[in-house]
């Protein structure tokens, strides 16, 4: 039976040794549930079947269903879980070096607080300044220049007393 070699797994700046090793399995490093999983999850809940799991670390859950033709486990004790989509999915950041064989997982602090994606800030609406302007003065007849004597009206200035 071939056999992949180990692969390093340092999460958190830790190296984490294990009884079974994690090795690089059809290019997903893969490793036993327990041990690895463990380290990057606050808690892992599974349904009994030892397939089907759901791992939490703060506000994110990742649940998983393990595949019915495990990878090969020379223990044979533990199911082999994909490392690297499991810590992400928990907002771990990952990245794994092929030429020394390290997978590296950084767990990101979880947030104290959190924004919904949708959310938006809308301050409220300022009072628009109103202008009302005052109505328009009636239009007053003015006369200039000279009067024509058939368009003025005949005013007498001193009418003289009738004898």
């Amino acid at each position: 039976m071939n056999v992949a070699p180990p692969v390093t797994v340092v999460i958190a700046g830790r190296r984490i040794d294990a009884a079974a090793s994690a090795r690089l399995e059809r290019g997903v490093v893969v490793g036993p549930l327990v041990p690895f999983v463990r380290e990057i999850a606050d808690e892992i809940d599974g349904d009994g079947s030892g397939r089907r799991f759901v791992a939490r670390r703060g506000s994110r859950s990742i649940a998983f269903t393990l595949a019915a033709e495990q990878p090969s486990n020379p223990d044979g004790i533990e199911p082999l879980a994909p490392l690297a989509p499991i810590a992400r999915a928990l907002g771990a950041t990952v990245d794994y070096d092929a030429a020394s064989r390290t997978l590296s997982i950084v767990l990101v602090p979880t947030p104290l607080v959190t924004m919904t994606p949708l959310a938006h800030y809308m301050p409220p609406p300022i009072p628009l300044a109103t202008f009302t302007p005052k109505p328009a003065p009636e239009p007053q007849a003015t006369v200039t220049g000279i009067p024509h004597p058939r368009r003025t009206p005949l005013v007498e200035s001193n009418p003289t007393p009738a004898p």
